[in-house]
């Protein structure tokens, strides 16, 4: 991707009890001309960011670190993982069908999963939750920009009970 004109931002990560495994996360980013950048791919740690928000980014020991989102894509960002390999590729099938990206992280049961605006999320909130009460997957909100109302046992976004 870098011969594709993006650049790395960092986003520095809180840890907790082991998670994320890394203290940070790089992901791929265009310069904007107003000095912003545009995020380029789908985060698997960084919290509240989405493909396609705009974002600002300092300058610090030669590396740009993330500071804020300026301009939100409209985007949600869902982090899955699988309590089973096998189950990975028809979720993100079926995801796919819905009009949503997904990637695979470095830990081959995790997927990022990126929904984009149009998309009705409450179509992908069905398939995941239901993975989830049947104890297939978990999964977090890390950034839920869709109007989308949260089922009555629920107080916020899911989050992989990290919170």
């Amino acid at each position: 991707m870098a011969g594709e004109g993006l650049t790395h931002v960092v986003f520095e990560l809180e840890q907790r009890d082991g998670w994320p495994p890394h203290a940070s996360e790089r992901v791929w980013a265009k310069a904007m001309p107003d000095g912003l950048y545009r995020i380029e791919n789908i985060p698997f740690y960084a919290p509240g960011v989405s493909f396609g928000d705009l974002v600002a980014a300092e300058g610090r020991e030669g590396e740009l670190v993330f500071s804020k989102v300026v301009k939100p894509s409209g985007n949600s960002t869902v982090q899955v993982i699988f309590f089973a390999k096998d189950r990975v590729q028809a979720v993100r099938d079926a995801l796919r069908g819905l009009g949503c990206d997904s990637e695979v992280s470095e830990i081959d049961t995790m997927i990022a999963v990126d929904v984009p605006a149009e998309t009705r999320y409450d179509e992908v909130f069905e398939l995941l939750d239901g993975g989830f009460r049947r104890g297939e997957l978990d999964y977090s909100e890390s950034a839920l920009r869709h109007d989308h109302p949260l089922p009555p046992d629920a107080s916020k976004p899911r989050s992989m009970g990290l919170e």
